[in-house]
């Protein structure tokens, strides 16, 4: 994959994760537009159904008082009417109708002006019944609730209820129901969205230890190169002497290539290892073996950059390890002390050239 091919898949990658995180916020609006509207609903329909069952009692109560004062005179109903204390409320209308044909109205405490006597007649013909009956109307443009019932065969009433203030604090409960949903859906995008990247933290973890592992994998196979360049420039740089004079260089050069070898093997082995299957080669071995084959690889190019690099371990340090995964540790700390110690050379000057690490 080339530079080219990789950029392109980065953008692929990152408008991916763009597009995650929205999908993820308007997964969350849904999710929240659905538990709104059923809260919402639950709410407005309590306060509904509360404030009429309080409407609906009242005019029970009237209802009875009537019945009560004098259920074989219609008159003298309304004026007993006019005494009870629950006749105070405002907009209290009674109407006494005669059943026959054509029904009329007998009796009446406030009542309607004539333009609306045809619709609530038509009412009562609507909603005649031998038990009581609740409905809500609207009369000449204002809200009432309704409660029609049989006093004795012929006579039937109606009380009427003025509840326009009620059905406006209902109309601005629902107004603000809804703009705190638009308001709440809102936010809840704008939160989905950030959400979204939390959610996806486990994604990206997983891309940046990706991204760990590439840079590792460039890192081994970087210093192999960068040791095996070094030896062939001190054999380049000793083109007239002979050969078996430099047999170490030349060791060296094959022991780097066999270790991109080994490093082309490992990429192969990394699928098993993700699946369990891969396995260390434990082994009893001597560290000082070990140290010193990856310090003979990098001492010359350790003179090349003006370092001196010195090794200093027990004889008897013994491990318990997988000497090819040791080997590759031991040469990861070489590269990047070396890398550490060039800057500083450059940096400081050539007193940082004699700092000596040690492996202890």
């Amino acid at each position: 994959m080339n530079t080219r091919q990789w950029l392109k898949f980065k953008r692929v990658e990152e408008r991916e994760i763009i597009r995650q995180r929205i999908s993820v916020a308007f997964i969350n609006m849904a999710v929240l537009a659905v538990i709104w509207t059923v809260l919402a609903g639950f709410v407005y329909s309590m306060d509904q159904r509360q404030y009429l069952q309080a409407v609906d009692h009242q005019l029970e109560n009237l209802a009875w008082h009537m019945s009560r004062s004098c259920p074989h005179c219609q008159k003298a109903v309304v004026a007993e009417m006019e005494h009870e204390p629950l006749t105070q409320v405002p907009d209290v209308h009674l109407l006494l109708w005669d059943s026959s044909n054509p029904p009329h109205v007998v009796a009446s405490y406030h009542p309607f002006p004539q333009t609306s006597k045809s619709e609530i007649q038509s009412l009562l013909d609507a909603h005649l019944s031998s038990h009581p009956v609740y409905y809500s109307v609207r009369i000449l443009n204002v809200s009432y609730r309704v409660m029609q019932w049989p006093i004795r065969p012929g006579l039937t009433g109606q009380v009427f209820e003025n509840i326009q203030d009620d059905e406006s604090r209902l109309a601005r409960l629902l107004t603000l129901l809804v703009w705190g949903g638009a308001l709440g859906l809102i936010l809840s995008v704008l939160g989905g969205f950030l959400m979204g990247l939390w959610t996806l933290r486990p994604i990206l973890a997983v891309r940046r230890r990706e991204q760990e592992f590439l840079s590792d994998v460039s890192h081994e196979l970087r210093t192999p190169l960068f040791a095996m360049t070094a030896h062939v420039e001190l054999l380049l740089s000793h083109s007239h002497d002979r050969i078996e004079e430099h047999l170490p260089w030349i060791e060296a050069l094959y022991s780097e290539t066999q270790r991109m070898a080994n490093l082309v093997k490992d990429l192969l082995e990394i699928g098993h290892l993700e699946e369990g299957a891969g396995s260390l080669n434990l082994s009893t071995v001597s560290l000082q073996e070990i140290c010193e084959e990856v310090f003979a690889i990098y001492q010359p190019v350790c003179e090349l950059s003006g370092l001196n690099l010195a090794l200093d371990i027990a004889d008897d340090a013994l491990v318990r390890a997988d000497p090819q995964r040791l080997r590759q540790l031991l040469l990861i700390f070489w590269i990047t002390r070396t890398n550490i110690l060039t800057k500083a050379d450059a940096r400081f000057g050539s007193e940082c050239a004699n700092i000596t690490p040690k492996f202890i």
